[in-house]
């Protein structure tokens, strides 16, 4: 199960970091001020929440 929510976590993180780069980087970014967007964070959990996952419910 970890191993799926860590892929889910990068897939994520890969696509703000494009949409971050699309933000910053010209002609895409003077179509991002007009309409306000912004930077988003990436996904980050801690290494302790990662090892502490309990599944509860029927298989």
């Amino acid at each position: 199960m970890e191993s799926q929510l860590q892929a889910a976590r990068r897939i994520y993180n890969t696509e703000v970091n494009t949409y971050n780069n699309k933000v910053q980087m010209f002609p895409s970014n003077i179509i991002a001020n007009l309409f306000h967007f912004q930077e988003e964070e990436f996904f980050q959990i801690e290494e302790q929440a990662k090892n502490n996952v309990e599944i509860k419910g029927e298989l």
